[in-house]
């Protein structure tokens, strides 16, 4: 299927791809694989369809529920991407996929503090996310909201703060505001005490 989609001959792919979905009907991924199908068709309705159904055979597939989230932020229907993400952080707390998506939806709905925390949760969870930090950073400038941003990252400091990733993170955010260099070098410093090898840290 991948192949066809490749070549974009996307009816033929569509329909190997159905016929996959006939004869596995249990394989949720079977269903995953229509709606990227449908996707790259521009066939929401048909996407959105497809992805119910896979988690019509499984309610707690991480992938579908997430690219159903999407679906339904694309097709204006924020509300409920949200609660699905909700949702899903809260049935799924350690993973930390979820919380950058919900994030990405909460962004989309225009609810920039609780979007900013999900990427904190996120973090808090795993430091080296380097998406979160980017759109953490990505965020505060287009929103106006460094403030709050730096609060996250002091959140994430604290309570990883062995983590050089943690340090790093934050340091790349100070960066971004010429008047606070001096207080992402301390963060750099502080990543190296805790992580020496922390390459990253030394660029």
């Amino acid at each position: 299927v991948q192949q066809l989609m490749d070549m974009r001959r996307l009816d033929e792919a569509r329909a190997v791809a159905e016929e996959s979905a006939r004869r596995f009907p249990m394989v949720p991924e079977a269903e995953l694989l229509l709606a990227a199908v449908e996707d790259a068709r521009g066939d929401q309705v048909a996407r959105r369809a497809a992805l119910e159904r896979c988690l019509v055979i499984d309610p707690r597939h991480p992938p579908a529920t997430r690219a159903l989230a999407d679906a339904l932020a694309d097709a204006g229907a924020l509300a409920q991407a949200r609660s699905l993400m909700d949702a899903a952080c809260e049935r799924a707390p350690l993973d930390v996929s979820n919380h950058g998506y919900r994030a990405k939806i909460l962004i989309r709905a225009g609810d920039v503090e609780a979007a900013l925390r999900a990427l904190g949760d996120g973090l808090r969870l795993e430091p080296g996310y380097e998406w979160a930090w980017d759109r953490l950073t990505e965020w505060a400038e287009l929103h106006g909201a460094f403030d709050l941003a730096v609060s996250v990252a002091d959140e994430v400091v604290a309570a990883r703060a062995e983590s050089g990733w943690a340090h790093l993170g934050r340091a790349r955010l100070l960066c971004s505001r010429s008047s606070h260099v001096g207080d992402a070098v301390a963060a750099l410093d502080r990543a190296l005490v805790h992580e020496p090898r922390l390459i990253d840290a030394h660029d």
